[in-house]
């Protein structure tokens, strides 16, 4: 911590690189200023042949700024920071990946998972498809925190004592690096800190804390999944979905269409609705909304498809080298662009899905945007950029009611949207890399989250399914669809038609429902001190050794825990529980005390959950207890 006078000793903190990656450690030369009255202090430095001035300014108590830059002829390729870090200190942020390769499918890493980044090297350059990424990392020793954010888009590389065990370094391009280190003393005090300067999470209304639905690809096959004629309007499988979560009692609060929904091959030129997939589009987005109470959104990219793809090359509005995405650094490009794909919204959309703003977006050095600046400086910040037009089109016309919903995301981006995982793998090990990123997301800084339920690359079998429906109810958004009907009334497996199955979503829908308050209340948390709402055991258990290596558990808000069955065939499991008093959400009458390990036996469908004693969770007792009676609905019970 620094504090009072800035120690010259913190210049050999500072190193510079090269172009051949040859590193030299920044050696104090001399005081530049010395004004103690508002806590700034300057040093000049020599590292090997290049010069800097080290600028260190403590404004309060609440962070310290410390500014690197290269001075006369000096231009580093990249600038660094590195300090001790004991053995015994976690590392938490960065990434919501469980390991970082860059290789775009470290979701399915096999090895041993853990939350703690210690002995991790990560690169901070946003890659699909699990791609929110933020130069943000919270170091902790016992049960006091500090962060560091690096106040950069250029790419970087951290080494998180991985090289050297008791050395944390981080290093990142461009002309000069300022990084802002918080005090803490807790997790939640930095991560108060941390939004006040990047940006407060976003509140979405409250209908995003219901169930979401959809499919891949929306066919219309004239008849629904058991032969059926479509007796709609509308398009069938839309039609089907709708239809047997009313017959099944499966509530369903938003509704979304994957691409393709419009002209073209690609699904989305020119942001009209094709008629031959989604016929009487206008039509279905309203009786959605009035009669059925969901709201209605869509898919979409940065790509200008169709023939407005003709205008925006004529006019320059597409990014250097690109002959499809849009230029988010051009001003009237974002205005003219955001006029084509407002005529849906005006049609009722409440929402979009915005995907790929990771891919194909020039990112070298000589991809020059509009604003004069490189798309090696830009690719990390290209998705803030995209998600903050889409947010500022639809709140231009919808006031505070949509959502838009990345999976790319950099820090500031929660101050315009909500996220999902990416394409997170429909297997058990996609499963278990759900459980540490919904943890990851909340201590980046990115509360508001959920995954693909079941996974996406193709359909999930019943039980990876089942086991995913249990850990989505207790995500801030459980959305559910992937490749086919991912619907357990039409499985690919035998039984096609899945009772079991059935009874298990409704019951994980119905509760995910009846939690949406509290949900809702813990957004608002977030969104005024960017507290996380899914949290690690040891966000409210610091001074505890065991809750720092929990990372198969979880705090859904401050009195649910959840413990999340992620391997086939598994039955029981051993949940530890930290100090105090916890009733069994099974069973209430069974009360255990704190600290201590439990084995619990988890049947398919039952996932282990566990209340504060004092809790003030809305659940009912005709809510809990064996699966299949619990799902039945109590008399007079009008949930949908």
């Amino acid at each position: 911590m620094i504090s009072g006078k800035p120690l010259p000793g913190l210049a050999s903190c500072i190193f510079l690189e090269d172009g051949d990656g040859n590193r030299f450690s920044g050696k104090l030369e001399k005081d530049e200023a010395d004004t103690f009255g508002s806590f700034r202090q300057a040093f000049r430095f020599a590292a090997g042949e290049m010069r800097a001035q080290l600028v260190v300014v403590a404004p309060g108590y609440s962070n310290v700024r410390i500014e690197i830059t290269p001075v006369g002829d000096s231009k580093p390729h990249r600038i660094g920071f590195s300090y001790h870090s004991p053995r015994n200190e976690r590392i938490h942020g960065l990434t919501e990946r469980v390991v970082d390769g860059g290789d775009g499918a470290t979701w399915n890493h096999p090895g041993p998972v853990k939350l703690d980044r210690r002995g991790d090297t990560v690169n901070m350059y946003v890659t699909p498809t699990v791609s929110m990424y933020t130069p943000f990392h919270i170091g902790s020793i016992g049960a006091r925190s500090y962060g560091i954010y690096v106040d950069s888009t250029w790419p970087g590389t951290y080494d998180l004592a991985a090289t050297d065990p008791e050395t944390v370094w981080f290093a990142f391009e461009g002309p000069s690096l300022r990084i802002f280190v918080f005090p803490g003393p807790h997790v939640s005090d930095v991560l108060d800190q941390y939004t006040s300067l990047t940006g407060r999470p976003i509140l979405p209304p409250k209908w995003a804390c219901l169930v979401w639905r959809w499919r891949d690809e929306h066919k219309d096959p004239g008849v629904l999944f058991d032969g059926t004629a479509n007796p709609s309007p509308y398009n069938s499988q839309v039609w089907e979905d709708i239809w047997m979560f009313n017959r099944l009692d499966i509530p369903c609060g938003v509704y979304w269409v994957d691409r393709p929904w419009a002209k073209g091959g690609w699904g989305f030129d020119d942001f009209e609705p094709d008629p031959g997939r989604l016929p009487n589009f206008a039509a279905m987005v309203k009786w959605l909304e009035e009669e059925e109470g969901i709201k209605f959104l869509l898919w979409t990219s940065p790509r200008v498809r169709g023939e407005i793809n003709a205008v925006a090359k004529e006019r320059g509005y597409l990014a250097p080298g690109s002959d499809q995405i849009i230029d988010l650094t051009n001003p009237e490009a974002v205005a003219w662009f955001t006029r084509q794909w407002q005529k849906v919204v005006k049609m009722g959309v409440a929402g979009f899905k915005l995907d790929r703003s990771e891919e194909i977006v020039p990112s070298g050095d000589g991809d020059i945007y509009s604003d004069g600046r490189s798309g090696r400086e830009l690719r990390n910040l290209y998705p803030v950029l995209y998600a903050k037009m889409n947010h500022d089109g639809m709140r231009e016309l919808r006031g505070d009611d949509f959502v838009v919903m990345p999976r790319a995301g950099f820090a500031g981006s929660q101050k315009y949207a909500v996220f999902w995982g990416g394409d997170t793998v429909s297997n058990s090990i996609g499963l278990r890399s759900v459980i540490i990123s919904c943890q990851r997301v909340g201590l980046m800084g990115m509360p508001f989250w959920g995954s693909d339920t079941g996974g996406y690359p193709f359909e999930p079998n019943r039980e990876v399914f089942a086991r995913w429906l249990e850990l989505s109810c207790f995500n801030p958004i459980m959305e559910v669809g992937g490749k086919g009907a991912h619907a357990p009334w039409a499985m690919r497996d035998v039984p096609h038609y899945d009772e079991e199955l059935i009874e298990i979503y409704r019951y994980y829908a119905k509760l995910h429902t009846l939690l949406a308050n509290y949900t809702y209340e813990y957004a608002k948390q977030a969104n005024h001190t960017g507290a996380p709402i899914v949290r690690p055991l040891f966000y409210h258990f610091p001074d505890d050794d065991r809750c720092w290596h929990q990372w198969d558990e979880f705090l859904y808000g401050r009195d649910i825990l959840v413990a999340p069955i992620w391997e086939e065939e598994r039955r029981e499991r051993t949940v530890y529980l930290p100090r105090g008093r916890w009733l069994d959400y099974w069973d209430e009458t069974r009360v255990h005390e704190g600290p201590k390990e439990i084995t619990v036996e988890c049947p398919l469908g039952r996932i282990p959950v566990f209340l504060r004693d004092d809790h003030r969770v809305p659940v009912r007792h005709t809510d809990r207890g064996p699966i299949r009676r619990a799902l039945r609905p109590a008399a007079g019970d009008s949930r949908r």
